[in-house]
Formats: structure tokens, C-alpha cells, sequence
């Protein structure tokens, strides 16, 4: 069967759909931080990173949970570090 292109020109034309896939998924990312970071930012305070929450949740800060995240990131390297050093060997 021929093909209507030649490998080459299919080559550059798939490059570009990538390129262009790449570039598009890129700006819808840039889009939602941005979005994020424009509604979020001005919330974001000295109090609100250092206090507890109040009222269920509703109210306060977010000391617990970063905390919290500090423990989750410090046990996985905990358990990560030995695997990975005996699948390196």
C-alpha cells in the first residue's frame, strides 16, 4: 500500500501535533495556577499558615496540616531510602 507522504514528512507532522499537544496542556496548566494563585494569594497570611482550625474546620489556619505533611513526606523517604538503595544494588 503507498502512503500519501513520505516518512519524513509524516515524522515533522506528528512533531508538530506533539509540540502543539505539549503547548496546549502547558497553557491550561498555566491557566489553573494562575487562577489559583489570583483567587488564593490574598488569603494567605501569617495567621492562616500558623493558627489551628476553628469551627470544624471552617475557620483558622492550616499549622495541623502542614505538619501533617511534614510527618506523611518524612516516613515515606523513611521507607523509600532503603528501597531504592537495595534496588540500586
Amino acid at each position: 500500500m503507498k502512503s500519501f507522504c513520505s516518512p519524513k514528512t509524516s515524522q515533522k507532522i506528528m512533531n508538530g501535533v506533539f509540540i502543539l499537544s505539549g503547548v496546549i496542556t502547558l497553557l491550561i496548566l498555566v491557566t489553573i495556577l494562575g487562577y489559583i494563585l489570583v483567587k488564593g494569594l490574598p488569603v494567605i497570611n501569617f495567621e492562616f499558615l500558623f493558627s489551628s482550625p476553628i469551627d470544624a474546620g471552617r475557620e483558622g489556619g492550616i499549622f495541623p496540616m502542614i505538619i501533617s505533611s511534614i510527618y506523611v513526606v518524612f516516613i515515606a523517604a523513611i521507607i523509600a531510602t532503603p528501597l531504592g538503595v537495595g534496588a540500586a544494588i
